[in-house]
């Protein structure tokens, strides 16, 4: 399976699924593919495995971000030798691992003093991939960098043609399930609300929704580069999750995208698509705050779900943040977008 997650806009950290075996792709596909499914650049396989889903798969991330402006005294752009690429053209962020590159987003609203940019990952990979986000962050934090209003951290999965239809139909249809939840664990109803990331579950089944979601990006879960034969690049991504520098929402929300898209692959039933209302334990004070916490239960994110699952937690694949942590935060901000109006 493959994960792409970026900081600014799109960026990309691959982990392997358990139980599957990665079929060869075609000379066609692209390195980025061979690379997540540990394949030579020609496409040849270098060895044949059965993987865990999880540890295998690549994700990306791009969070829409602040530099600093040219006239501040701290500025990134004059002082670090920040160069900022068109759109889809990123270069290399000279203070940043190799592959992470900034590039320019017209959407972006700059604070005076600012210049936007989005900063866009390379494809990263298991618990190494999320402490090279945590470094990523700790870093742009450090020279002053900024979240841009209305910015958005959208995270990219990898995506296997050999899964199937059928896998990408319980894919939509868990998306709608755990929607609520979802939106919930970013802290603001604006993402919601917004026009770049429309709700899956208002139309009504997976069919119809993967109707609606082929020739539209600007969807909660994007599935169109899945659709678009004029590109390699086959990945869902998840768009909904608000711009942060915070690690602890950054990395909890990588392994959002990652627990989400595993239980599509590993599972043989599809929830419904209209969920039942909340009850017992999950039940809390707000609808918000009773959605992330099916959520949290349907990813088995939790010392009991662990035990009871036989020690697997959907998407979990780093403790580099604790759970308890990332699940603190969570509630926290599933507090706050039930007290927005």
């Amino acid at each position: 399976m493959t994960t792409l997650l970026s900081l600014a806009s799109l960026s990309t950290i691959n982990f392997p699924l358990s139980t599957l075996t990665m079929p060869t792709p075609t000379p066609e596909k692209i390195s980025i593919h061979y690379a997540s499914k540990g394949l030579a650049a020609d496409g040849t396989p270098t060895e044949r495995t059965v993987h865990s889903i999880t540890s295998a798969m690549v994700f990306r991330i791009n969070n829409i971000s602040e530099a600093t402006g040219f006239w501040d005294g701290a500025s990134a752009l004059r002082n670090q030798g920040l160069r900022i690429g068109a759109y889809h053209v990123g270069t290399q962020v000279p203070f940043l691992p190799n592959g992470w590159t900034a590039q320019r987003d017209a959407s972006l609203r700059a604070t005076p003093g600012y210049t936007p940019c989005e900063i866009v990952s390379p494809i990263l990979r298991g618990p190494e991939g999320i402490d090279e986000v945590i470094r990523v962050l700790a870093k742009l934090n450090e020279l002053g960098f900024r979240i841009a209003l209305g910015a958005g951290t959208h995270v990219h999965v990898g995506w296997d043609d050999a899964w199937g239809a059928d896998t990408l139909a319980r894919l939509i249809s868990i998306f709608a399930y755990l929607e609520k939840g979802l939106f919930s664990a970013t802290g603001t109803k604006r993402r919601e609300r917004g026009t770049y990331c429309k709700g899956v579950r208002k139309h009504g089944c997976a069919p119809e929704a993967k109707k609606r979601l082929d020739p539209d990006r600007y969807s909660a879960l994007n599935i169109s580069n899945l659709a678009n034969n004029r590109t390699n690049k086959k990945t869902v991504e998840f768009r909904l999750f608000s711009g942060s520098m915070s690690a602890t929402k950054i990395i909890g929300w990588i392994q959002l995208a990652l627990g989400v898209v595993e239980r599509a692959v590993q599972s043989k039933r599809t929830p419904c698509w209209e969920p039942k209302p909340v009850s017992g334990g999950w039940k809390k004070p707000g609808e918000g705050a009773s959605e992330l916490e099916r959520l949290l239960g349907f990813l088995k994110w939790g010392e009991g779900y662990r035990r009871l699952n036989n020690g697997q937690q959907y998407g979990w694949i780093s403790d580099a943040i604790s759970q308890d942590e990332v699940k603190k935060e969570f509630r926290r901000l599933a507090k706050k977008y039930d007290g927005e109006q």
